[in-house]
């Protein structure tokens, strides 16, 4: 008899999305476990996709703010 491991997902899940990126999050916990990705406890609200044309697969980076944004460019 086979003892295969039972795959364990959050009891609740909420979908939400920011910036354009579908994210889940457990709703009744801080543990993932299963979820599709990406999922996180601690949804950031200034998040962007690197490279908006590869999805989740070109990786996020923390979106500035447009103040921040022309601050830096004026400085160099």
């Amino acid at each position: 008899m086979s003892h295969a491991a039972k795959i364990q997902l959050p009891t609740k899940l909420v979908f939400q999305t920011v910036n354009n990126i579908n994210i889940v999050k457990p709703g009744k916990s801080d543990q993932c476990w299963a979820a599709e990705i990406p999922c996180t406890p601690d949804i950031p609200q200034n998040i962007q996709l690197r490279i908006p044309e590869q999805g989740i697969r070109g990786g996020f980076r923390v979106k500035i703010s447009e103040t921040k944004e022309a601050e830096t460019k004026n400085n160099f």
